[in-house]
């Protein structure tokens, strides 16, 4: 450790001697030129700090302005960034970095058409990798734009440049390219290594964040980014990634406080829906609708901000307005299985259930996922179709299986007859979660069918404790008692059926 500390502070020296010879000089060329050594070895704050001795020196190179935005994108300064670019592409209209860097924070914030306009004004312009970093922006541009396989080609090109050198910067630089190529084991490894020799540079400690969250290692994300800003308390990206990871854990109330901070800096979709979706969370979707409103005044062309509207509509039961903002999303995307996903949802909300199986069955073929299927089984179960139905649950469970599928296969199962099968699903539903009322409510009809009545009356008995008011655990009750010939009680759980206005003609 001691050596560790004692070369990070070498390092430190050598960088604020280099400054200052450079600053008596005033040679805001080779300020620019150490500035971009620095934000290429991962020293962001150094680097602005040279950046802006350019541009006193000089403040007419376009240059010197986007490679500062740069570095104020990576910690989380998006108004001062966007501020930048903007006067280089003032000063030179051909500023291709200016550009690319742009069209990448849009993309990270949540402006899809600005960002693909950006990037391939870049790619127009041309931007011509020189080394390691020129590679990784163009690479990063052709995989903001979906062109992955070229992407990979500049991503690959970056490492053979990089080749076998070794010290923190460098670490970082591979380990930048590594993950961009998506090779996280590798760029884990070499940020680690970085982090080794520089224990306290938040540049570094922020990309093994990055690294953790796109593994599922939520909690080790979170511990990064909150290092980070023990090191740095003003840095709006690691705020803001933390909330995002606190959410994926479950810990919205500690996201909400980061997601206000970065909103009142300035919104901008990502954050304004990421923070509707804690309001969600919360099942308080008027004010969620609130903030999705916003994402869509902000950019009417935001696909995602339609859909999450559409969403909260649903749960607000304005099915009309969802499905307006849900045709909206597909004008704006034909190709959207979440868009078709929730219409379908809609749809079948509305009773409108042949609309909602195309839909969903679109959903499926764009992108099959657990949720479409769940989604088009209980539609067809709703159908009386309970074989499509029981396919539909199967395969939900086959990719990821909750109560609620194994729930909903053991209904059909129910009404299709096949008892045991109902039983067994239900059994795993309570296993998953012993608080759905329905799995006792169906495992304790089938075991009345089986003739198994003590078992039945158990799960009733169940299902009417965890909701007094369900007509329908009363009336299947009566039923049992009047087979076990306690005809009293099953007159009185009949009438409590019809007082909570069950009707027999419906089961």
């Amino acid at each position: 450790m001691k050596t560790v500390i004692i070369f990070s502070f070498l390092f430190i020296v050598t960088l604020l001697a280099q400054a200052s010879c450079i600053a008596s000089s005033g040679d805001a060329d080779n300020a620019f030129l150490f500035g971009k050594k620095l934000s290429g070895s991962g020293h962001m704050q150094e680097a602005i700090t040279q950046f802006s001795k350019a541009i006193k020196l000089n403040p007419a190179t376009a240059s010197y302005y986007a490679e500062r935005g740069w570095c104020y994108a990576m910690k989380g300064y998006r108004k001062l960034a966007f501020a930048d670019f903007t006067k280089a592409i003032t000063i030179d209209p051909d500023c291709s970095n200016a550009f690319s860097y742009r069209g990448e924070l849009n993309a990270a914030i949540g402006f899809k058409k600005k960002s693909q306009e950006d990037c391939n004004k870049a790619l127009s312009i041309g931007i011509s990798p020189i080394d390691t970093m020129g590679f990784l922006n163009r690479g990063r541009v052709y995989s903001t734009l979906g062109r992955e396989k070229d992407a990979g080609k500049d991503f690959e090109q970056a490492l053979k440049v990089i080749g076998s050198s070794s010290g923190a910067g460098t670490y970082y630089q591979k380990a930048i390219c590594e993950f961009c190529f998506k090779h996280s084991t590798e760029a884990l490894a070499d940020v680690n290594n970085a982090i080794k020799l520089e224990s306290l540079n938040p540049d570094y400690i922020f990309l093994r964040g990055l690294i953790y969250s796109s593994d599922g290692k939520t909690q080790e994300a979170v511990s990064d980014y909150t290092q980070v800003l023990k090191i740095t308390p003003d840095n709006l990206g690691a705020k803001y990634n933390r909330a995002c990871n606190y959410m994926t854990l479950g810990k919205n109330d500690l996201a909400i406080k980061e997601l206000n901070d970065d909103i009142a800096y300035e919104p901008c979709p990502n954050n304004l829906i990421k923070r509707a979706n804690y309001f969600e969370a919360k099942e308080d979707y008027a004010t969620a609708v609130k903030d999705t409103t916003q994402a869509i005044t902000i950019d009417p062309d935001d696909v995602k901000a339609y859909i999450t509207r559409g969403y909260e509509y649903c749960h607000l039961k304005k099915l009309k307005q969802a499905l307006k903002d849900l045709n909206q999303a597909l004008v704006l995307d034909p190709k959207s299985a979440w868009a078709f996903y929730q219409r379908g949802v809609a749809y079948s909300d509305l009773g409108e259930m042949d609309k909602a199986i195309n839909d969903l069955s679109k959903a499926i073929a764009l992108q099959p996922q657990a949720g479409a299927f769940y989604s088009r089984a209980y539609t067809y179960r709703e159908k009386k179709d309970y074989k499509r139905a029981i396919e539909d649950y199967t395969s939900a469970i086959r990719l990821d299986p909750t109560a609620l599928d194994y729930c909903g296969r053991g209904c059909s199962y129910r009404f299709e007859g096949q008892y045991d099968k109902a039983i067994q699903d239900c059994t795993k539903a309570i296993a998953l979660d012993s608080h759905r009322t329905h799995s006792y409510l169906t495992r304790g009809v089938s075991y009345a069918k089986l003739k198994q009545f003590d078992k039945s009356l158990q799960d009733l008995n169940m299902a009417i404790k965890q909701s007094p008011r369900f007509g329908e655990a009363y009336y299947e009750r009566s039923l049992v008692y009047k087979q076990l010939g306690n005809y009293k009680s099953a007159e009185a759980d009949a009438n409590e059926a019809k007082k909570l206005h069950f009707k027999s003609c419906l089961h």
